[in-house]
């Protein structure tokens, strides 16, 4: 999704740009500190939900949870991601009526894309459920009926992280998002409410309210001052062709995340495995918090290094987030495989029976998020095709792998069926950006 520098990046030598902005490691400690913190938060959310819901109410739940998943990836059309590319491309070119013009655009797309969703996907959800199970979801057309809101929010936290705010961005989506969530339905609970998938529900909602409205506040004073007295000019169509291959990753990468789940509801309708792959899911790829943090931080500073076409810098901050980054997801994997057994039994003895999905699936995320960030430049660099062919070939292989090894090996099988696939996708697009960015550098030396 090139602008015109980034697309002559592919054949234009890197040069060495003097005063470069450089990594601030403060920064990506104090975001793998808000992640771990939130993953905390979000596990204890769990935790009460899993010990005061039913069991068909908790899979409910889950389900939900991964509907709106995808769905929101729908609703923002890729221009969340596009975000953190293109708002720091405009600072750059201090092109502030462009940027009143974009923020305008993705305001009304995603509004009118989400509630057009919300509404058919709600009811049409619901009815498709309710002819399979003979029974009513409500919890579904509830959380689903959020999706405005949370899309927005979306859009408003890479917004801001492309504004230099990444930590607040974190704290107000990673931290306040699950804290309300929690202070919800634990007040529920202490209230000797009986708790049921729509109280869950409608806290999810609550709490996304809450979100969006802080992360707007924010963001509003966040925004260059120029913005507020510039005159807005849309590029509406150009915006939106170059957000649309973002737009099919995301979402091919979300509904391979959410696959296993929906797949497993389908395979076992009334049984809890479904619940209890959720939740090893939700343990085994708690590196992917850290990794999504660390590259909302990093995909600004390196869309600044394509735009300046500076190569060598780039090459040594991808260098750098590597080996970090390699580094805790080996040490996380480590730690879930030794207690990953005593973090699901806080959920219940039942999900003991998932721990040798959440060793399997940490192991396939440990590798992916090593090398995350290669699909979003490669993108930034126009190969949108590659990557998503190789997604759709990944999430082929994940859905056909997820209905014959759940079949026989029930979570476990579609642990299988999600870990090998996106950590090959992505060791693979690792391998070609290493490739490009090699050839760019040799080229300048010559």
């Amino acid at each position: 999704m090139p602008t015109t520098h980034a697309a002559e990046s592919r054949l234009v030598p890197a040069s060495a740009v003097a005063g470069r902005d450089r990594i601030d490691h403060r920064t990506s400690i104090a975001l793998c500190i808000l992640s771990l913190t939130s993953y905390c938060i979000q596990f204890a959310v769990n935790v009460v939900l899993a010990r005061n819901l039913a069991p068909a109410d908790f899979d409910d739940y889950n389900v939900a949870l991964a509907i709106v998943v995808t769905l929101s990836t729908v609703a923002t059309l890729g221009l969340e991601k596009y975000a953190l590319y293109q708002l720091p491309v405009f600072r750059e070119r201090r092109n502030w009526n462009q940027t009143l013009g974009f923020l305008k655009t993705a305001r009304r797309w995603i509004g009118w894309n989400s509630i057009i969703i919300a509404v058919v996907a709600g009811l049409g959800l619901e009815s498709v459920l309710v002819a399979a199970g003979g029974s009513y979801h409500l919890a579904i057309p509830i959380v689903v009926a959020g999706l405005p809101v949370i899309a927005w929010g979306l859009f408003l936290t890479d917004a801001l992280t492309a504004y230099n705010r990444q930590i607040l961005a974190a704290m107000i989506y990673r931290v306040l998002t699950p804290s309300c969530i929690l202070v919800i339905v634990a007040s529920l609970s202490l209230a000797s409410v009986s708790l049921t998938a729509i109280h869950a529900a409608f806290a999810f909602c609550c709490a996304w309210c809450v979100t969006t409205w802080t992360l707007a506040y924010f963001f509003r004073r966040a925004r260059p001052p120029e913005t507020f007295v510039a005159t807005s000019e849309t590029q509406t169509k150009v915006w939106l062709m170059n957000s649309w291959p973002l737009f099919i990753y995301s979402l091919l990468l979300t509904a391979q995340g959410q696959a296993g789940i929906i797949v497993l509801k389908l395979l076992y309708p009334s049984d809890p495995i479904v619940s209890e792959y959720a939740m090893a899911f939700s343990v085994g790829t708690f590196i992917l918090l850290i990794a999504t943090a660390t590259n909302r931080y990093y995909l600004p500073l390196l869309a600044v290094h394509l735009e300046r076409l500076d190569f060598v810098s780039f090459q040594h901050d991808v260098r750098i987030r590597r080996i970090w980054v390699g580094s805790v997801a080996f040490v996380v994997t480590l730690l879930l495989s030794f207690l990953g057994d005593h973090l699901l039994r806080a959920f219940g003895e039942l999900f003991l029976r998932s721990y040798p999905a959440l060793v399997v699936i940490a192991m396939g995320t440990s590798i992916a998020v090593v090398f995350s960030p290669a699909p979003y430049v490669l993108q930034f660099l126009g190969y949108n095709r590659l990557v998503v062919y190789l997604s759709i070939g990944s999430l082929i292989l994940t859905v056909v792998g997820s209905v014959y090894l759940g079949q026989h090996y029930g979570a476990t099988g579609v642990a299988i069926a999600y870990a090998i696939p996106i950590a090959t996708q992505f060791f693979a697009l690792k391998i070609v950006l290493y490739r490009i960015i090699n050839s760019a550098v040799a080229s300048s030396r010559h």
